[in-house]
């Protein structure tokens, strides 16, 4: 059998250590159970020690032949060290005991992708793909293996699916819109390609049964992070925020995390836990831009808009290159009077990341409130030539201004382009918004 490579876990934080050392006096106890070695494989697996949890699962393999689960883990590892025929071996003896697992099936196909066994690859992934339409890792891998043998109206239409069921995400949309291109469709091409650039999610939610059973094991401070993030899409915001400050109390130095604290209790206005974390967090580095973006930004929320803008300033200098901090800077500035250096800071702002969304937000709102129709509109017309998600909002503002300078039909195009946009993003209410503005500007008088 294998022998063990050493790990040593002195680094570790103190929960995951005693979740490590607990597993490894299991182990020396009993080196020869296929449980002891299989529990601390996985372990070793969930904190990336590969090579030890790779020893520690073939010795399992080779302690319960008949335990599944030990093959298809070591052929999960072997694949996260990129020795993809060895891996498929594992999955293979996997699947001799569980010949109709999806994840099993699924995995077997893409390593025959990633072997550049495509015929193999579809081989497997098409009649999963009959049985399994659903899983969104299924669709996908299909779409990829179809495309591999040449197929591509097939990919096409079945990439086109997986974004209809599965909803936007990156992967589909540029796949998508290599295809269109192939096909000569410009137009859908650089609709998939604007798509791309702008969703923020990359694929369908993983499948993987096993893999999510072995990643509950993970007791590190970002593994509760993840979860947490997971509980605010939900839309559980005070679960969210119990299961940051149980990261935290693995992590405290993580001002990271101590600044999602912030910004969530603020949003649920318990000023008195936000300003503690603000307290202990610059107690720990007063210069963290992230955190000082977010306590300052919880300042201005309380009202106090001098020493929001004084640390925002001070931040900006230590990090000129921010963009959020120097956006926030000119809201300060904006809510005290301070027209033209607001601009200006919007402007500096917008160079640096065209695509930041504070900074389009607040410089549109300014520029069509201070700024003349001719600027405004040159400038919101350069944020509209800039893919992102707050596109057609851009493009509203920039119809807005047109419209006062008599120029209805440009107003009308841009109003267009917003409501395709919209609907691109399938944005039901803002498709809504757009064309009631678009009626209403076409009642004008030209």
């Amino acid at each position: 059998m294998p022998s063990v490579p050493d790990v040593n876990i002195a680094g570790y934080q103190t929960a995951v250590r005693q979740q490590l050392e607990g597993a490894r006096e299991r182990f020396e106890r009993k080196p020869l159970q296929a449980a002891a070695n299989g529990n601390l494989a996985m372990l070793y697996r969930v904190y990336r020690n590969f090579d030890a949890a790779e020893a520690l699962f073939a010795r399992a393999r080779t302690l319960a032949p008949r335990n599944a689960d030990w093959a298809y883990y070591h052929g999960e590892t072997l694949e996260q060290k990129a020795q993809n025929a060895e891996a498929l071996a594992a999955i293979e003896a996997f699947l001799q005991r569980e010949p109709d697992d999806v994840s099993g099936r699924l995995r077997a196909g893409r390593l025959h992708m990633l072997m550049n066994n495509s015929d193999e690859a579809l081989a497997r992934l098409e009649p999963l793909y009959a049985e399994a339409p659903q899983i969104g890792d299924v669709h996908v891998a299909y779409a990829q293996a179809l495309t591999r043998v040449g197929r591509f109206d097939d990919a096409l239409a079945v990439w086109e699916q997986a974004l209809e069921q599965h909803g936007n995400f990156k992967v589909g949309h540029y796949a998508l819109a290599q295809l269109y291109r192939r096909r000569g469709d410009e137009t859908r091409a650089q609709q998939q390609l604007w798509l791309f650039n702008t969703v923020p999610v990359e694929e369908p939610p993983a499948y993987d049964p096993r893999l999510a059973r072995l990643f509950a094991l993970n007791e590190s401070d970002r593994a509760l992070v993840l979860a947490a993030q997971a509980a605010k899409r939900k839309g559980d915001n005070v679960g969210a925020l119990e299961l940051l400050e149980q990261s935290l109390e693995r992590a405290p130095a993580n001002l990271e995390t101590r600044a999602s604290l912030v910004m969530g209790y603020a949003a649920e206005s318990d000023f008195a836990s936000a300003q503690r974390h603000i307290e202990e967090g610059l107690a720990l580095d007063s210069k963290h831009v992230e955190f000082a973006l977010a306590a300052a930004r919880v300042r201005l929320q309380q009202g106090q808009l001098q020493a929001a803008r004084a640390q925002l300033a001070e931040l900006t200098q230590r990090s000129p290159k921010h963009a959020d901090s120097r956006a926030w800077l000119a809201r300060t500035m904006e809510l005290g009077g301070a027209n033209s250096e607001a601009g200006q800071t919007y402007a500096d702002a917008f160079a640096i990341d065209p695509q930041n969304l504070a900074t389009r937000r607040f410089y549109a709102r300014w520029l069509l409130a201070n700024r003349s129709p001719e600027a405004a509109a040159q400038v919101l017309q350069t944020m509209a030539d800039t893919p992102a998600r707050d596109e057609p909002m851009i493009l509203s503002a920039l119809a807005q201004v047109l419209a006062k300078l008599g120029r209805k039909q440009d107003a009308l195009d841009a109003l267009s382009r917003g409501i395709e946009r919209a609907k691109w993003q399938e944005q039901s209410r803002l498709v809504a918004r757009l064309e009631n503005q678009r009626a209403s500007l076409q009642l004008l008088s030209p």
